[in-house]
């Protein structure tokens, strides 16, 4: 998971150079926002105190706009090489299903993510992400860095058991799943129960 911190007020923001260094990206969290980029709730490339000052007031005007609380976050914003979903379903009548694909704001512009029934094995989580198009991405595409292919099948293959024993999660998404060049780092999880 992603390193973040909470921010209650303007003097927080002070501190947050001690915690991580910029640039950051700053969120608007709430249980009303499924898209937060759609509403302005998520500004990234904040490389200095007066920007985060900025971008503080600029959410606060989001959140007034949109007539809802929320939380602000911050988080150091990541270089990724691409950036995955990872969700599951349990759906009534066939039970609980795993997808996986392109991730962050492209996940719906790209149509590039497959479903499986869980739970699946880690071959089966290795065949799902060779079909997808961003594992082209992920093994290096033109003389870029590769990641670990298995340890994103592998985050899939326990993301699908976690859905097979935890029946009364009926939804459950990782968007996005940054692949960089330390490994994956969930940003987002949200989930309903």
């Amino acid at each position: 998971m992603c390193k973040e911190t909470i921010v209650k007020n303007e003097e927080q923001l002070t501190t947050l150079q001690s915690k991580f260094p910029a640039p950051w990206v700053m969120k608007l969290m709430s249980d009303k926002l499924i898209h937060k980029s759609d509403h302005q709730a998520v500004l990234t490339t904040i490389e200095t105190t007066e920007e985060l000052f900025n971008a503080w007031k600029k959410l606060k005007e989001t959140m007034h706009r949109l007539q809802m609380d929320g939380t602000v976050i911050v988080q150091p914003q990541l270089d990724a090489i691409a950036e995955i979903v990872i969700g599951g379903i349990n759906d009534p009548q066939f039970g609980p299903f795993i997808m996986v694909g392109s991730g962050g704001k492209l996940v719906e512009l790209l149509d590039d993510v497959v479903f499986h029934i869980a739970p699946l094995s880690f071959e089966e989580a290795i065949d799902l992400i060779n079909t997808l198009k961003v594992s082209k991405l992920l093994k290096g595409y033109r003389g870029e860095s590769a990641v670990s292919i298995n340890e994103l099948a592998q985050l899939i293959v326990n993301v699908g058991k976690m859905m097979v024993e935890n029946l009364h999660i009926k939804e459950f998404e990782i968007n996005p799943v940054m692949a960089t060049r330390e490994g994956f780092i969930a940003v987002d999880i949200r989930g309903k129960i």
